[in-house]
């Protein structure tokens, strides 16, 4: 299944693309993108099969091939502001 992507790039422009989603759950989502993402990015994700808008941190890149496994675990906004904010 596919998904909607915005995130930051090394220059910190706002990238709005499309990404492979590997898999889903209420905790985090998995997905396959072209490039490489920094770590700590922050990330919104919506996936194509249910259109829900997520928020969530980058926990992993790997190299998967020519493409990058990345691993993103869901947060909610307050948890976004607060200085140590640990997503679930």
């Amino acid at each position: 299944m596919a998904a909607e992507v915005w995130l930051r790039d090394s220059r910190s422009r706002i990238i709005h693309t499309r990404a492979q989603c590997l898999d889903i759950s209420p905790l985090g989502v998995r997905i396959l993108y072209s490039e490489p993402v920094v770590l700590p990015a922050i990330v919104q994700i919506r996936p194509d099969s249910d259109g829900i808008l997520r928020t969530g941190r980058v926990r992993h890149c790997t190299a998967r091939g020519t493409a990058y496994e990345i691993g993103i675990s869901f947060c909610d906004a307050a948890e976004l502001r607060a200085d140590t904010a640990v997503c679930k």
